[in-house]
């Protein structure tokens, strides 16, 4: 089943077609009271929860490396007035383009913007991109995923179960080559670390989203995005952590609080703007993410991952069950190390700027 009557519970459509819910991103009463390595389908069961499985022995260098210093600026999660944002597609590409971004991807709910439409607005050194937010439901929970470099629309639907929302979705992306990233898991208390193992083959998922009805950092009992994308990294899933805005409130009139712009984004390694260039980064963990710590320079040799930030910052090296293997306060400019010690299974950096900003590598694995 699809079509606006069909989702208006999972996001908020409206005859007007773009006022958004002021509820929409909220969790419902009930849940409020209650409190790259690759994988394949067998890595969950019936219940779709992974199994448990032997722990691999680390190693003693790095698998990949790779020093970058050019990084092209993008937000992959962007709503406009065909889907529930309060202004035109032009506006939104406009709003992006003059504040510094490289690219944009828009992604209105079951509806995709094709970027000939507004090909003036491109410029040598910004890319309009294809996607569009996949947006399902499961026994009235939302299952949201967004399509990023696509062809075509895809649509949404209602399903049985939310294992089976996410295997269609990420079905029906990569039918066309596109890309899929899992989108808030913690949006209405949707997807928990059980479900979550269903989306194996997709690319990416959120760490960080700017909207503030998505519980990105969880609560006292539920974990935060990052902590379930490290949970899905210890099970060797493939996900990559993406940052985004989740933009839908460019006007001033938008009732707070609002999920404005320049919130999160993603930092695809490159210095030209071209579709191919952030398509192939996004897809191969090409990128950092930030919401709002710029880096400046990631290096890994076959010993060390270095990280250097443009401000002062506490940069923390992390492994496998989010243990911080190293925590080191740096001045802006200078570089932070971390030195492999042998037995590590995988290192990401994540950095803290001031006011709660951070940013966050991929992780990189040792043998």
């Amino acid at each position: 089943m699809t079509g606006c009557v069909a989702l208006a519970a999972s996001w908020g459509c409206s005859a007007a077609g773009g006022a958004e819910s002021e509820a929409q991103h909220r969790p419902s009463a009930a849940a409020s009271a209650s409190v790259t390595a690759s994988s394949n389908s067998s890595a969950f069961n019936a219940n779709n929860a992974a199994p448990k499985k032997a722990r691999p022995k680390g190693g003693t260098r790095f698998i990949e490396t790779l020093s970058v210093r050019r990084f092209l600026k993008g937000n992959i999660h962007t709503h406009t007035l065909r889907s529930d944002g309060d202004s035109e597609p032009r506006d939104v590409v406009r709003r992006y383009r003059d504040n510094g971004y490289a690219f944009l991807i828009i992604t209105d709910h079951n509806s995709r913007t094709d970027p000939n439409e507004l090909a003036s607005e491109v410029r040598p050194t910004f890319a309009l991109i294809a996607g569009e937010e996949v947006t399902m439901t499961s026994g009235g929970k939302p299952v949201h995923v967004n399509a990023l470099c696509t062809q075509s629309t895809i649509g949404g639907g209602d399903f049985g179960t939310k294992a089976e929302a996410l295997k269609w979705a990420i079905e029906k992306i990569h039918a066309q080559k596109a890309i899929a990233l899992i989108n808030h898991p913690n949006f209405d208390w949707t997807l928990n670390e059980d479900d979550l193992p269903a989306g194996v083959g997709a690319e990416l998922i959120e760490v960080f989203s700017g909207h503030p009805y998505v519980n990105t950092d969880g609560d006292l009992l539920r974990p935060s995005h990052e902590l379930l994308w490290t949970k899905m990294v210890d099970m060797e899933l493939g996900y990559f952590g993406a940052a985004v805005d989740d933009m839908h409130h460019l006007k001033s009139s938008a009732k707070e609080p609002a999920s404005r712009p320049f919130k999160g984004w993603v930092n695809v390694f490159g210095d030209t703007a071209y579709q191919d260039v952030i398509c192939n980064g996004l897809r191969g963990g090409r990128f950092y993410s930030s919401s709002g710590v710029k880096l400046t320079h990631i290096q890994v040799t076959e010993k060390e991952l270095a990280v250097t930030a443009a401000e002062k910052a506490r940069v923390l090296f992390i492994g496998l069950e989010g243990a911080i293997l190293a925590d080191n306060e740096v001045p802006a400019g200078k570089e932070a190390r971390y030195e492999l010690r042998g037995g590590e299974v995988y290192v990401r950096a994540k950095v803290l700027g001031s006011d709660g900003r951070k940013a966050w590598t991929q992780p990189y694995w040792v043998k």
